[in-house]
């Protein structure tokens, strides 16, 4: 069983707050990790009547080049995970989606972060 020890709050901004936490593992051995409190965010996976999948080339500074994905975006505060595929999904690529369903939720990194991610299906 772990034990949080000490949680510190390293930075903050609009949309991530970065904490450290130092605990004691299962083993007893203390640790430190620096989490990641993200907004939540949405992906669409966007599919065409005749079957074809839609992405988008988009560049990410992260990487510092174009890579392909999803329509992607974080949820509005009291925005439902649905209604942010539709917007992200219109703003992203100008197409309105007939159907939006959640295909499943996510972490993107579950070892930093304890933030889910909503993985939506729009037809």
């Amino acid at each position: 069983m772990t034990k949080i020890i000490n949680k510190k709050e390293i930075y903050q901004d609009k949309r991530e707050r970065l904490v450290q936490e130092i605990f004691t593992n299962h083993a007893g051995k203390e640790k430190s990790i620096l989490l990641s409190y993200f907004t939540p965010f949405v992906i669409v996976v966007g599919q065409f009547k005749n079957g074809d999948i839609l992405m988008l080339q988009q560049y990410r500074h992260g990487i510092k080049r174009e890579v392909l994905g999803f329509p992607a975006g974080f949820i509005n505060k009291n925005e439902h995970y649905l209604k942010a595929a539709e917007r992200e999904l219109w703003e992203e690529t100008g197409y309105k989606a007939h159907a939006v369903k959640l295909i499943g939720t996510l972490h993107e990194n579950p070892a930093r972060s304890r933030i889910p991610f909503y993985v939506c299906y729009a037809s």
